[in-house]
Protein backbone atom coordinates (compact mmCIF):
# COMPACT_ATOMS: atom_id res chain seq x y z
CA UNK A 1 0.00 0.00 0.00
CA UNK A 2 2.88 1.94 0.82
CA UNK A 3 4.49 1.55 -2.68
CA UNK A 4 1.41 2.47 -4.65
CA UNK A 5 0.76 5.76 -2.68
CA UNK A 6 4.06 6.74 -3.10
CA UNK A 7 4.03 6.03 -6.75
CA UNK A 8 1.18 8.32 -7.52
CA UNK A 9 2.38 11.27 -5.54
CA UNK A 10 5.65 10.83 -7.67
CA UNK A 11 2.97 10.71 -11.00
CA UNK A 12 1.32 13.46 -9.61
CA UNK A 13 4.06 15.81 -9.22
CA UNK A 14 5.40 15.04 -12.54
CA UNK A 15 2.58 16.04 -14.18
CA UNK A 16 2.40 19.57 -12.26
CA UNK A 17 6.12 19.63 -13.39
CA UNK A 18 4.84 19.19 -17.25
CA UNK A 19 2.22 22.09 -17.12
CA UNK A 20 5.24 24.20 -15.09
CA UNK A 21 7.12 23.46 -18.04
CA UNK A 22 4.21 23.47 -20.65
CA UNK A 23 3.63 27.51 -19.00
CA UNK A 24 7.08 28.73 -19.18
CA UNK A 25 7.40 27.46 -23.00
CA UNK A 26 4.16 29.56 -23.33
CA UNK A 27 5.65 33.04 -21.76
CA UNK A 28 8.84 32.88 -23.51
CA UNK A 29 7.48 31.44 -26.93
CA UNK A 30 3.90 33.96 -27.05
CA UNK A 31 6.11 37.26 -26.83
CA UNK A 32 8.75 35.86 -29.05
CA UNK A 33 5.65 35.32 -31.89
CA UNK A 34 4.31 38.49 -30.83
CA UNK A 35 7.89 40.18 -31.45
CA UNK A 36 7.84 38.70 -34.42
CA UNK A 37 4.71 39.44 -35.53
CA UNK A 38 5.08 43.30 -35.02
CA UNK A 39 8.35 43.04 -36.60
CA UNK A 40 7.13 41.64 -40.07
CA UNK A 41 4.42 44.39 -39.86
CA UNK A 42 6.72 47.20 -39.32
CA UNK A 43 8.89 45.52 -41.81
CA UNK A 44 5.91 45.44 -44.42
CA UNK A 45 5.20 49.07 -43.09
CA UNK A 46 8.46 49.81 -44.59
CA UNK A 47 8.11 48.40 -47.86
CA UNK A 48 4.76 50.06 -48.06
CA UNK A 49 5.69 53.66 -46.86
CA UNK A 50 9.13 52.98 -49.70
CA UNK A 51 6.64 51.94 -52.36
CA UNK A 52 4.45 54.95 -51.90
CA UNK A 53 7.31 57.05 -51.64
CA UNK A 54 8.27 55.73 -55.13
CA UNK A 55 4.87 55.66 -56.70
CA UNK A 56 4.34 59.50 -55.44
CA UNK A 57 7.77 60.12 -57.06
CA UNK A 58 7.39 58.75 -60.25
CA UNK A 59 4.03 60.00 -60.39
CA UNK A 60 5.35 63.19 -59.88
CA UNK A 61 7.67 63.07 -62.81
CA UNK A 62 5.15 61.18 -65.20
CA UNK A 63 2.69 63.99 -64.53
CA UNK A 64 5.56 66.64 -65.59
CA UNK A 65 6.74 64.56 -68.68
CA UNK A 66 3.12 64.52 -69.86
CA UNK A 67 2.74 67.63 -69.14
CA UNK A 68 5.87 68.82 -71.25
CA UNK A 69 4.87 66.12 -74.00
CA UNK A 70 1.43 68.26 -74.14
CA UNK A 71 3.18 71.37 -74.14
CA UNK A 72 5.49 69.68 -77.09
CA UNK A 73 2.77 68.69 -78.90
CA UNK A 74 0.53 71.57 -78.64
CA UNK A 75 3.75 74.23 -79.98
CA UNK A 76 3.84 71.71 -82.81
CA UNK A 77 0.31 71.53 -83.87
CA UNK A 78 0.18 75.45 -83.71
CA UNK A 79 3.00 75.65 -85.64
CA UNK A 80 1.09 73.87 -88.47
CA UNK A 81 -2.11 75.08 -88.04
CA UNK A 82 -0.63 78.49 -88.54
CA UNK A 83 0.02 77.69 -92.27
CA UNK A 84 -3.01 75.48 -92.70
CA UNK A 85 -2.11 75.97 -96.32
CA UNK A 86 1.19 73.96 -96.38
CA UNK A 87 1.03 71.14 -98.91
CA UNK A 88 0.81 67.42 -97.11
CA UNK A 89 3.84 66.32 -97.86
CA UNK A 90 5.63 69.49 -96.32
CA UNK A 91 3.52 69.18 -92.76
CA UNK A 92 4.26 65.19 -92.98
CA UNK A 93 8.22 66.09 -93.39
CA UNK A 94 7.56 68.83 -90.51
CA UNK A 95 5.88 66.51 -87.68
CA UNK A 96 8.27 64.01 -88.20
CA UNK A 97 11.65 66.01 -88.26
CA UNK A 98 10.89 68.62 -85.63
CA UNK A 99 8.85 66.35 -83.27
CA UNK A 100 10.92 63.58 -81.81
CA UNK A 101 7.70 61.84 -80.54
CA UNK A 102 6.73 61.39 -83.34
CA UNK A 103 7.51 58.38 -85.84
CA UNK A 104 5.59 58.94 -88.59
CA UNK A 105 2.31 60.74 -89.78
CA UNK A 106 -1.30 60.26 -92.18
CA UNK A 107 -2.11 63.47 -93.44
CA UNK A 108 -5.83 63.67 -94.62
CA UNK A 109 -7.91 66.35 -96.07
CA UNK A 110 -10.97 67.59 -94.93
CA UNK A 111 -13.35 65.44 -97.04
CA UNK A 112 -11.41 62.36 -94.94
CA UNK A 113 -9.28 61.08 -97.91
CA UNK A 114 -5.38 60.10 -96.85
CA UNK A 115 -3.19 62.85 -99.00
CA UNK A 116 0.28 61.72 -97.15
CA UNK A 117 1.75 59.04 -97.20
CA UNK A 118 0.43 58.49 -101.25
CA UNK A 119 0.31 54.94 -101.48
CA UNK A 120 -0.56 52.65 -104.36
CA UNK A 121 -0.23 54.37 -107.24
CA UNK A 122 -0.93 53.14 -110.50
CA UNK A 123 -0.35 54.92 -113.55
CA UNK A 124 -1.41 53.68 -117.75
CA UNK A 125 2.08 53.36 -119.53
CA UNK A 126 1.38 55.16 -122.80
CA UNK A 127 1.39 52.86 -125.93
CA UNK A 128 5.50 52.87 -126.97
CA UNK A 129 6.08 53.38 -130.48
CA UNK A 130 7.93 51.25 -132.62
CA UNK A 131 11.05 52.43 -133.04
CA UNK A 132 11.25 52.22 -128.94
CA UNK A 133 11.13 48.33 -129.61
CA UNK A 134 13.45 48.29 -132.53
CA UNK A 135 15.79 50.18 -129.77
CA UNK A 136 15.25 48.01 -126.98
CA UNK A 137 15.55 44.78 -129.22
CA UNK A 138 19.32 46.00 -130.11
CA UNK A 139 20.42 47.39 -126.59
CA UNK A 140 19.42 44.17 -125.00
CA UNK A 141 18.60 41.47 -127.42
CA UNK A 142 21.21 41.88 -130.06
CA UNK A 143 23.76 44.12 -127.37
CA UNK A 144 24.30 46.97 -130.02
CA UNK A 145 24.56 49.21 -127.81
CA UNK A 146 26.00 52.27 -130.35
CA UNK A 147 23.24 51.72 -132.84
CA UNK A 148 20.56 51.53 -129.68
CA UNK A 149 21.77 54.66 -128.52
CA UNK A 150 21.18 56.42 -131.57
CA UNK A 151 17.82 55.29 -132.06
CA UNK A 152 16.86 56.04 -129.10
CA UNK A 153 18.35 60.12 -129.70
CA UNK A 154 16.63 59.57 -132.92
CA UNK A 155 13.62 59.03 -131.06
CA UNK A 156 13.79 61.63 -128.81
CA UNK A 157 13.44 64.22 -131.31
CA UNK A 158 10.43 63.36 -132.42
CA UNK A 159 8.63 62.91 -128.59
CA UNK A 160 5.73 65.01 -127.26
CA UNK A 161 5.08 62.69 -124.46
CA UNK A 162 6.91 63.55 -121.21
CA UNK A 163 6.73 60.29 -120.19
CA UNK A 164 8.19 58.46 -123.47
CA UNK A 165 10.69 60.95 -123.67
CA UNK A 166 12.22 60.43 -119.96
CA UNK A 167 11.97 56.68 -121.05
CA UNK A 168 13.93 57.26 -124.26
CA UNK A 169 16.63 59.30 -122.75
CA UNK A 170 17.05 56.85 -119.63
CA UNK A 171 17.64 54.48 -122.70
CA UNK A 172 19.90 56.03 -124.29
CA UNK A 173 21.95 56.54 -120.95
CA UNK A 174 21.91 53.18 -120.19
CA UNK A 175 23.01 52.32 -123.57
CA UNK A 176 26.09 55.08 -123.36
CA UNK A 177 26.92 53.58 -119.66
CA UNK A 178 27.67 50.40 -121.36
CA UNK A 179 29.73 51.40 -124.29
CA UNK A 180 31.66 53.97 -121.65
CA UNK A 181 29.78 56.75 -119.67
CA UNK A 182 30.54 59.38 -122.05
CA UNK A 183 27.11 61.08 -122.76
CA UNK A 184 25.25 58.75 -120.22
CA UNK A 185 25.32 62.36 -117.77
CA UNK A 186 24.00 64.52 -120.21
CA UNK A 187 20.66 62.22 -120.59
CA UNK A 188 20.21 61.25 -117.00
CA UNK A 189 20.31 64.95 -116.30
CA UNK A 190 17.48 65.62 -119.20
CA UNK A 191 15.45 62.30 -118.03
CA UNK A 192 16.40 63.29 -113.88
CA UNK A 193 16.30 66.96 -113.65
CA UNK A 194 14.48 68.34 -116.61
CA UNK A 195 10.51 70.01 -116.65
CA UNK A 196 9.67 69.26 -113.31
CA UNK A 197 6.48 70.52 -112.65
CA UNK A 198 3.42 69.53 -109.52
CA UNK A 199 1.34 68.94 -113.20
CA UNK A 200 3.83 65.41 -114.04
CA UNK A 201 2.52 62.24 -114.06
CA UNK A 202 3.53 59.15 -111.62
CA UNK A 203 4.52 57.46 -114.42
CA UNK A 204 7.10 60.61 -115.52
CA UNK A 205 8.06 61.39 -111.94
CA UNK A 206 9.00 57.79 -111.53
CA UNK A 207 11.28 57.91 -114.00
CA UNK A 208 12.79 61.00 -113.12
CA UNK A 209 13.69 59.68 -109.74
CA UNK A 210 15.35 56.59 -111.55
CA UNK A 211 17.13 59.04 -113.69
CA UNK A 212 18.71 60.79 -110.65
CA UNK A 213 19.46 57.43 -109.09
CA UNK A 214 21.91 55.98 -112.35
CA UNK A 215 23.48 59.47 -112.71
CA UNK A 216 24.30 58.97 -108.64
CA UNK A 217 25.69 55.44 -109.11
CA UNK A 218 27.14 55.70 -112.15
CA UNK A 219 30.48 57.18 -111.03
CA UNK A 220 33.21 55.07 -110.05
CA UNK A 221 35.60 57.53 -108.15
CA UNK A 222 35.44 60.69 -110.23
CA UNK A 223 34.63 63.87 -108.07
CA UNK A 224 31.68 64.43 -109.91
CA UNK A 225 30.10 61.33 -108.43
CA UNK A 226 29.95 63.65 -105.20
CA UNK A 227 27.98 66.05 -106.64
CA UNK A 228 25.55 63.70 -107.69
CA UNK A 229 25.78 62.18 -104.72
CA UNK A 230 24.26 65.36 -102.92
CA UNK A 231 21.71 66.10 -105.60
CA UNK A 232 20.25 62.51 -104.80
CA UNK A 233 20.41 62.97 -100.95
CA UNK A 234 18.63 66.75 -101.15
CA UNK A 235 16.08 64.71 -103.52
CA UNK A 236 15.43 61.96 -100.96
CA UNK A 237 15.47 65.07 -98.30
CA UNK A 238 13.21 67.47 -100.05
CA UNK A 239 9.57 67.69 -98.94
CA UNK A 240 8.92 71.13 -99.35
CA UNK A 241 7.40 71.97 -103.60
CA UNK A 242 8.13 74.71 -105.24
CA UNK A 243 9.06 75.61 -108.69
CA UNK A 244 12.56 77.37 -107.50
CA UNK A 245 13.79 74.30 -106.04
CA UNK A 246 15.97 72.04 -108.13
CA UNK A 247 15.81 69.23 -106.22
CA UNK A 248 12.33 68.70 -105.31
CA UNK A 249 10.12 65.73 -106.97
CA UNK A 250 6.33 65.16 -106.28
CA UNK A 251 7.00 61.41 -105.28
CA UNK A 252 4.84 59.24 -104.12
CA UNK A 253 5.78 57.52 -100.97
CA UNK A 254 7.16 54.31 -102.59
CA UNK A 255 9.15 56.15 -105.12
CA UNK A 256 10.68 57.98 -102.47
CA UNK A 257 11.29 55.35 -100.21
CA UNK A 258 13.30 54.01 -103.30
CA UNK A 259 15.30 56.86 -103.78
CA UNK A 260 16.27 57.43 -100.06
CA UNK A 261 17.18 53.85 -99.36
CA UNK A 262 19.79 54.17 -102.33
CA UNK A 263 20.85 56.96 -101.34
CA UNK A 264 21.65 55.63 -98.12
CA UNK A 265 23.01 52.55 -99.64
CA UNK A 266 25.93 54.59 -102.18
CA UNK A 267 27.09 56.81 -98.91
CA UNK A 268 27.21 53.83 -96.30
CA UNK A 269 29.07 51.35 -98.63
CA UNK A 270 31.68 54.08 -100.24
CA UNK A 271 35.02 54.06 -98.91
CA UNK A 272 35.62 57.09 -100.51
CA UNK A 273 37.11 59.81 -97.96
CA UNK A 274 34.63 62.53 -98.38
CA UNK A 275 31.87 60.48 -97.70
CA UNK A 276 31.52 61.07 -94.41
CA UNK A 277 30.80 64.45 -95.11
CA UNK A 278 27.11 63.27 -96.08
CA UNK A 279 26.61 61.33 -92.90
CA UNK A 280 24.80 63.85 -90.99
CA UNK A 281 22.07 64.42 -94.12
CA UNK A 282 22.09 60.50 -94.50
CA UNK A 283 21.20 60.43 -91.10
CA UNK A 284 17.87 62.56 -91.94
CA UNK A 285 17.17 60.58 -94.49
CA UNK A 286 17.26 57.53 -92.50
CA UNK A 287 14.49 59.28 -90.31
CA UNK A 288 12.69 60.50 -92.79
CA UNK A 289 12.85 56.64 -94.22
CA UNK A 290 11.69 55.46 -91.62
CA UNK A 291 8.71 57.27 -91.19
CA UNK A 292 7.98 56.40 -94.66
CA UNK A 293 7.84 52.58 -94.17
CA UNK A 294 5.76 53.30 -90.90
CA UNK A 295 3.53 55.71 -91.82
CA UNK A 296 2.80 53.37 -95.46
CA UNK A 297 2.31 50.32 -93.11
CA UNK A 298 -0.58 52.33 -90.56
CA UNK A 299 -2.05 53.36 -93.53
CA UNK A 300 -2.87 50.31 -95.49
CA UNK A 301 -5.09 49.99 -92.53
CA UNK A 302 -6.53 53.16 -92.12
CA UNK A 303 -6.67 54.92 -95.85
CA UNK A 304 -9.66 57.43 -94.49
CA UNK A 305 -9.93 59.22 -91.55
CA UNK A 306 -13.04 57.26 -90.21
CA UNK A 307 -10.26 55.06 -88.41
CA UNK A 308 -10.07 58.14 -85.93
CA UNK A 309 -13.22 59.37 -86.08
CA UNK A 310 -14.02 58.22 -82.27
CA UNK A 311 -10.85 59.40 -80.47
CA UNK A 312 -10.95 63.33 -78.82
CA UNK A 313 -8.73 65.67 -80.77
CA UNK A 314 -5.36 65.04 -78.81
CA UNK A 315 -6.79 61.84 -77.28
CA UNK A 316 -3.86 58.76 -77.19
CA UNK A 317 -4.61 55.72 -78.57
CA UNK A 318 -3.06 52.33 -79.27
CA UNK A 319 -2.69 51.02 -83.05
CA UNK A 320 -3.43 47.61 -84.18
CA UNK A 321 0.18 47.72 -85.76
CA UNK A 322 2.22 46.82 -82.58
CA UNK A 323 1.55 46.91 -79.18
CA UNK A 324 3.77 49.57 -78.53
CA UNK A 325 2.83 52.02 -81.09
CA UNK A 326 0.41 54.68 -80.60
CA UNK A 327 -1.25 57.20 -82.35
CA UNK A 328 -3.37 60.57 -81.80
CA UNK A 329 -5.84 62.19 -83.61
CA UNK A 330 -5.73 66.52 -84.21
CA UNK A 331 -7.35 68.32 -86.59
CA UNK A 332 -6.42 71.50 -88.21
CA UNK A 333 -7.91 73.59 -90.71
CA UNK A 334 -9.01 71.70 -93.29
CA UNK A 335 -6.97 68.75 -92.18
CA UNK A 336 -6.66 66.07 -90.04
Amino acid sequence: MLTNRSKISVDTGSGQLRWVILLLAIAVILPTVCLLWFMTQAVENVRMAARQILINEYSERLSGLAGTVDNVWAKRVMAVESRPDANAIQQFASFVLDEPLAQGALVYDGSGNLVYPIIDVNWPEPELPAEFEYAWELEFVEGNFKEAANTYMSLEKSIQDDYLRRKVQIGAARCHIKGGVGMATVFCKQAGYSVITPEMSAGSVSLAAKARVMLAEMFKDEPAKLLAWSHLIETANSYKPGLKLLYFLPMDSGTRMFVQQRAIRLVEASSHPDARAYLTKIAKTKKLLAAERLSAEVAQRHAAVASFRQWSRGSVHRLDISNDLCGSYHQMAGKA
